[in-house]
């Protein structure tokens, strides 16, 4: 298997802001896993084998959040940090994942296996102008999708 996406999970235990943080930041999977097409031979080897995803997820206290730290979960590489998740509330989306990718990819080249330290490396390039349209259009892409699902009643959950 090769891994092919990255997602970046924010846990909050107040359903109201972890639903809106949701719909606003959650389209930067789509975003991540063009980005990681470029590598993808160093997503495969035998460290990886069964493993098709990589999790990052943003607790907002420790408590929820242990063991802190990278582990393999099934078809995934996990990785559990505290984050205020509070303070990305009301704030542009698209500087809210800057700060959540750089954070992404320190935590990356750091995991124990080498395709997700690739992840990292290509997480940790700055972003040019094209690379933030590029995300802005995606992260509109996905609100737009969940307003439509929302209309259709397909999911129900997010209303």
């Amino acid at each position: 298997m090769t891994i092919r996406v990255l997602r970046l999970y924010l846990q909050y235990g107040d359903k109201a802001i972890r639903r809106a943080m949701s719909l606003t930041h959650f389209g930067v999977t789509n975003w991540v896993s063009l980005r990681l097409k470029d590598i993808r031979p160093l997503l495969k080897g035998p460290e990886a084998k069964g493993v098709n995803i990589v999790n990052i997820h943003f607790f907002e206290n420790r408590s929820r959040c242990e063991p802190c730290g990278w582990y393999r979960r099934m078809n995934t590489f996990e990785y559990k940090l505290v984050y205020d998740i509070t303070s990305l509330v009301d704030r542009d989306p698209v500087k809210n994942t800057k700060g959540l990718l750089r954070i992404a990819a320190e935590s990356c080249i750091a995991a124990p296996w080498p395709q997700v330290r690739a992840i990292g490396i290509v997480l940790q390039n700055p972003l040019d102008e094209e690379d933030v349209r590029s995300l802005k259009r995606c992260l509109a892409e996905w609100e737009m999708a969940v307003e439509n699902a929302k209309r259709d009643g397909t999911v129900s959950h997010l209303n």
